[in-house]
């Protein structure tokens, strides 16, 4: 497991973040941009986009009650 977090900007639909830190091996993404669409569709959270050096993700989270 590993994660990168920083200032982070949302629109509505679009949702960037201006990596700062992060653990392990992850500094190489530091001063890089991840950008990404979001959707929601009922409880579910639909995520695509891209990271620095074009590597691509999606992601599906799903809001448990």
């Amino acid at each position: 497991m590993y994660s990168r977090s920083g200032t982070l900007k949302f629109d509505g639909e679009t949702y960037t973040e201006s990596i700062e830190f992060g653990t392990q091996n992850q500094s190489p993404f530091f001063g890089e941009k991840a950008v990404c669409k979001i959707r929601f569709e009922d409880n579910k959270m639909y995520v695509s986009g891209v990271i620095a050096n074009n590597i691509s993700y999606n992601e599906v989270w799903e809001r448990v009650e």
